[in-house]
């Protein structure tokens, strides 16, 4: 994540695609990532995850990890991740939509 502006109150949206799920719903403090992405809250759903940072400063590359799973094989849309003002929604940004592919290991 990398802004222009310096931004608060904001929410990432990370949709998740068709065939994963995400993979440790007891501890979403892993989402933390190289940049120390201080998540103010956090909130898991079946298809996407909400991300609430404290901060973001403009220019600083912030970066966050998780795990997921495989339920089914298969070529899957990877939705665009995006990122808004809570209050301001004049102020948001997506990243590309993607293909991806899950093989099975059999």
């Amino acid at each position: 994540i990398k802004s222009d502006i310096d931004m608060e109150n904001t929410v990432i949206q990370d949709f998740f695609p068709a065939g994963l799920e995400f993979a440790n719903e007891e501890n979403v403090e892993t989402l933390k990532g190289a940049s120390d992405l201080q998540l103010f809250s956090s909130d898991v759903k079946d298809d996407r995850m909400y991300l609430f940072p404290q901060k973001l400063d403009a220019q600083i590359v912030y970066e966050y990890y998780y795990s997921v799973r495989t339920t089914i094989p298969g070529d899957f849309f990877f939705p665009a991740c995006k990122i808004e003002g809570m209050y301001n929604a004049s102020k948001f940004g997506k990243s590309k939509a993607r293909m991806i592919q899950v093989r099975s290991n059999k």
